[in-house]
């Protein structure tokens, strides 16, 4: 029986790290069919790496395998307080850390932009209060400058009429 993994390595990898050696064996059921075994003991994303030649054909491959979810989920019955609760509640502990972490972070990102909103609120009051103090000042001067025009107006008029006489 020939075997066509004769010249061609092949490991398994967890994520983009750690890699395991497999030996695939031709299936003794069916002709042209290889079996290697592996027990995944991580839930993850797991990839098989092919390196080498196979009938004379340069191989590089790597090449994405179904993603191992957590044995409880295969469980019956459950375990009670073995190592799939502890690994529940592991889970849950973290998913909740990551939850409050991203929920923190949001309460201070939303604290910030009120503070950031108080503050030019604040802004825009004293610009408001500065504009309506520029415009008094100005409605001031210009009624004191109309009460000067119109005295010498009169003063004018005064003078006129004196020297007509």
């Amino acid at each position: 029986m020939r075997n066509a993994f004769a010249n061609l390595a092949v490991s398994i990898q967890k994520g983009g790290g750690q890699g395991k050696e497999l030996e695939f064996q031709p299936s003794k059921e069916e002709a042209g069919w290889y079996n290697a075994e592996i027990v995944p003991t991580q839930t993850g994303a797991y990839s098989l790496v092919f390196s080498g030649q196979v009938a004379g054909q340069e191989i590089e491959a790597n090449i994405p395998i179904e993603e191992v979810e957590d044995t409880t989920l295969l469980e019956f019955p459950q375990t009670g307080g073995g190592g799939g609760s502890d690994r529940q509640q592991q889970q849950i502990t973290e998913q909740l850390s990551t939850i409050l972490s991203d929920f923190s972070s949001q309460i201070e990102e939303t604290r910030l932009g009120i503070e950031n909103i108080e503050n030019n609120t604040q802004k825009s009051l004293q610009a408001a209060e500065d504009a309506k103090a520029s415009a008094d000042t100005a409605y001031m001067m210009g009624m004191i400058g109309v009460g000067f025009g119109a005295a010498g107006i009169i003063v004018a008029v005064i003078m006129s009429c004196r020297n007509i006489s």
